[in-house]
């Protein structure tokens, strides 16, 4: 929320002599880069609400997006736009959409076709504001998608690890079964296994009796942790089934770590160590053990509290060495050397167990306890809370600060020596109900009838905002209250933090001692952070390369040969809808732009450039989107190598809903085959990202980026004739009469990255974006896609460097058609509408339940959710989320019962 940011200078009586001086100016300039710091370079920090945690194919992925402003900690009005992506294991783009944002929120919404395979997706979201800043701070989750369609192998992998001959081995124990879990025996089996997109192994193996086949790979000597292992499964002769399985780790040991309080061990001085186990995976492990000198006598011990976190106290010497003998839950033991013991330096203790006050302790070495002055600082999100200044003419120094003068969520607490240098730095977690926006709510219209007719009303106070709203079916849509991630979680927590952080709602389920103890272990462990008080003393700004953006520009440069041309007319036109016509002047630079265009996706434009003489030549060049680098998983400890049995029971269940609305015509399938049949000819070309189900490579054409001719913007005309056997016609291709039999009746069936486009028009897809082409015409790969196309074009587009062997020559002219990525247009929530007996939907056993994204105030300031229950019985959950004007966020979840004779 906002506040006025102050330096609040206090007095701590009997402990510490307040002493602002102007002999201490420099830390007051260092204060005051510090706040133009962080209001120059305000930072955004997203959150998207799901109607549910995991999702089947043929699910809908339905999703609100709150965008909330660090500095300000109010709905950013930086931003107008949202980019989100679905990403897959391979670490592929599947489906992207933009946003448009109104008061830092938006909603949205993807369709998950049967194209998909199962596995462990995930869904990244950042406003172009953002990318100027680290990836680290994107909002990320890892969703499951689990597969009944066309399913017809269930795996189940285990993994073990080893060393044979010095050498890490990861061992994959991989069992394959039917839908009927009958075995598949003696089945031959394809695999690579990739590290990132580096395939580190392959080979053939061949399942048992019982259907298991073992997979040993070298560990890859990598600072990728996580990788998949792709197979190629012979059903029989003729038909193949591909699976993913992810690798969250291809370590072999547990890691152990200590973390002084403060940041470095200093002689005589009593100090907190906090401990953190984890396994190969990443997961947090119990141990025990015993801290001891390099001549094995004891000196404490120690045992972790929760999810391998803990933390115990000691006082160690600057002339020995301290190890750690560490024991795991199996019985295994591990030797670990503590941080080294400094001679001389300062400490920091906090103690955050009190629910009003945060008591704050500095010590010194005996030699720095000569009169000169630290100061203590205290921020949160770029806002100073905090500053205190006191002599040090003793060693120890002690302040109480009232916890109200903090927001809710992590503080940065630094100390700084007299030479205004940070020698000490922790964060805190302070809970502020105060700062929690509490909501009334009235659930007195539920009805606890199936198909019946429920209302939820609810207040938010005066200042009205932005909610959503899941009601899901619990007993089919299991959470895990622990691990689930919220809008308090996210935009409180990990929104701050880098790195991976397990069970992030447990701490929020509880406000006891035991609960805050075990968050502030996790504080003292999670040592990144968004904020580094090095940036503000060796001004290290940040590159804004992306201004924030409220809505699409399109901007360009007219040159002729390398002089640019100012003063030239410009125009711009939508061709196929819109109602867009823009014309400009080009700059003394040569350059124009075409800013606050709001238009929907899919949208195609002209912009051409007149020159001034007739018969001058001239070159417009539009300047080409910066596609946002890949990155990689950031928590591979969420990577599930079984999706498909692990949601067994939701997919099973799922089955019939999809079957009850395709036969409604609300869910079309593409694909109808059960089995999927590859071919063994030879690759023509291999490339990365291609979704072409036969093989990235293994088709009847391949055309890559190099070989498109480079003065085409649009594909159907840099393609031309470059097919064979096909003859492009208005946008779309068709085979060439009696070509292996066919007719030029029917145009071929378009994808493009693994989805397909029902117009099949190929002048939709700008030349420039295209890193390969895929042509299948032969039968025995078009079977793998629907039936009834008769020939198929997939299409990869470029996604990050490396794409291209070659660059090709720019080559301009003075017009060019682009089709720009324009705002989504989100779907509205399918409500079955009812008869009064509530029996006119044949199949409805939704999930999820109910969604609405933008929950309307009604008035006298009340907000009023209604909809209907599903045929279903059992336990239904209801979750609202949001934020007011000004950013105080809102949670409530809560349970009722549909159940007969209501």
């Amino acid at each position: 929320m906002k506040l006025t940011i102050k330096l609040c200078l206090l007095l701590l009586i009997g402990v510490i002599t307040l002493s602002f001086r102007k002999d201490i100016d420099p830390f007051l300039e260092l204060l005051k880069r510090f706040e133009t710091f962080t209001s120059t370079y305000p930072q955004e920090k997203v959150y998207i609400q799901f109607d549910k945690p995991y999702y089947a194919v043929g699910d809908d992925i339905w999703l609100k997006a709150y965008v909330l402003n660090t500095k300000s900690q109010e709905p950013s009005q930086l931003s107008g736009m949202l980019d989100i992506e679905l990403i897959d294991e391979m670490n592929r783009i599947k489906a992207s959409i933009k946003l448009p944002l109104n008061k830092g929120a938006g909603w949205g919404d993807f369709s998950l076709p049967d194209s998909l395979i199962e596995g462990n997706y995930r869904i990244r979201a950042y406003t172009p504001y953002m990318r100027n800043f680290s990836s680290d701070f994107f909002f990320e989750k890892n969703i499951k998608i689990g597969k009944s369609w066309s399913n017809n192998v269930f795996v189940n992998t285990n993994f073990s690890y080893r060393k044979d001959k010095n050498i890490e081995k990861t061992i994959a124990s991989i069992r394959l079964n039917d839908q009927n879990e009958k075995p598949y025996q003696n089945k031959s089996v394809g695999y690579e296994v990739f590290s990132g997109v580096t395939v580190v192994d392959k080979g053939w193996a061949r399942t048992d009796a019982a259907g298991n086949v073992e997979i040993a790979f070298s560990s890859p000597n990598s600072t990728t942790k996580a990788g998949t292992i792709k197979l190629e499964i012979s059903i029989d002769r003729n038909k193949t089934v591909s699976k993913t399985i992810a690798i969250s780790s291809f370590a072999t040991n547990s890691d152990v770590q200590f973390f002084p309080e403060g940041g470095q061990l200093v002689e005589d001085h009593p100090q907190r160590i906090a401990i953190k186990a984890t396994d190969p995976k990443g997961h947090g492990i119990d141990v025990t053990g015993n801290v001891v000198d390099e001549s094995g006598t004891l000196i404490t011990s120690f045992r972790t509290d929760y999810i391998g976190m803990g933390s115990f106290v000691t006082q160690l010497q600057a002339d020995k060495k301290y190890f750690a003998d560490v024991r795991f839950t199996d019985g295994s033991q591990k030797k670990v050397q503590l941080p080294a013991v400094s001679a001389q330096g300062y400490t920091l203790s906090v103690n955050n167990m009190d629910a009003t006050n945060l008591s704050v302790r500095v010590t010194a070495s005996t030699a720095l306890a000569n009169g000169g002055e630290i100061k203590i600082v205290g921020q949160q999100a770029g806002n100073i809370r905090f500053v205190l200044s006191g002599k040090l003419n003793s060693q120890t120094l002690v302040a109480t600060l009232p916890k109200k003068k903090f927001t809710a969520g992590i503080t940065q607490i630094t100390i700084f020596s007299p030479d205004n240098k940070p020698v000490a730095e922790r964060l805190v977690f302070i809970k502020q109900p105060s700062d929690i926006l509490e909501l009334k709510i009235d659930t007195s219209g539920l009805s606890h009838a199936p198909s019946g007719k429920s209302h939820i009303k609810f207040t938010a106070g005066e200042l009205g905002g932005s909610f959503s709203v899941s009601v899901t079916n619990s007993d089919l849509v299991a959470p895990d209250l622990n691990s689930e991630g919220n809008i308090l979680t996210s935009l409180l927590l990990t929104g701050d933090l880098v790195g991976y952080i397990e069970k992030p709602n447990h701490y929020f389920l509880n406000d006891d001692q035991q609960t805050n103890r075990e968050l502030d272990n996790l504080m003292m462990t999670q040592g990144w952070r968004r904020f580094s008080w090095q940036d503000v003393i060796e001004n290290n700004t940040p590159t804004i390369s992306f201004k924030p953006e409220t809505a699409i520009a399109v901007s360009g440069k007219v040159v002729n040969g390398k002089k640019v041309l100012s003063k030239i007319p410009v125009f711009l036109m939508s061709k196929n809808g819109g109602n867009i016509v823009r014309d400009t002047l080009t700059d003394k630079e040569g350059k124009f732009n075409f800013d606050q265009l709001v238009f929907k996706d899919s949208l195609r434009f002209l912009v051409q450039a007149s020159p001034l003489k007739k018969g001058s030549f001239l070159e417009l060049r539009v300047d080409e989107q910066i596609n946002q680098a890949m990155t990689y998983n950031r928590t591979p400890a969420e990577m599930d190598p079984n999706v498909n049995s692990t949601l067994k029971k939701y997919v099973g269940q799922s089955e019939p809903l999809f079957r009850g609305m395709e036969q409604m015509g609300f869910l079309k399938k593409t694909i109808q085959l059960n089995t999927v049949t590859i071919t063994t000819e030879k690759r023509q070309k291999h490339f990365e990202n291609s979704a072409n189900l036969n093989g990235p490579g293994n088709a009847d054409q391949t055309i890559t980026a190099d070989e498109l001719p480079p003065y085409y913007s649009l594909l159907d005309l840099a393609l031309g004739n470059m097919i064979h056997g096909v003859k492009i016609i208005r946008g779309k291709a068709y085979l060439i009469r009696n070509y292996r039999g066919w007719a030029n009746t029917k145009a071929m069936a378009l994808y493009v990255n693994g989805t397909r486009y029902s117009d099949s028009d190929l002048s939709n897809i700008m030349a420039m974006d295209v890193q390969a082409v895929e042509v299948l015409t032969s039968p025995g790969k078009v079977a793998l896609y629907d039936p009834n196309d008769i020939a198929i074009i997939l299409v990869t587009t470029k996604r990050g460097p490396g794409y291209s062997s070659k660059k090709p020559a720019r080559v301009d002219f003075n017009y060019a058609n682009i089709q720009p990525k324009g705002f989504y247009t989100a779907r509205k929530f399918y409500v079955p509408q009812y008869n009064q007996d509530g029996n006119n939907i044949p199949a409805d056993y939704r999930t999820t339940v109910f969604w609405d994204p933008n929950i309307i105030k009604e008035e006298k300031g009340i907000y009023d959710i209604s909809f209907f229950n599903t045929k279903a019985k059992g336990n239904y959950r209801v979750v609202i989320e949001g934020m007011n004007k000004i950013g105080q966020l809102s949670r409530v979840s809560f349970n009722y019962q549909v159940k007969s004779g209501i």
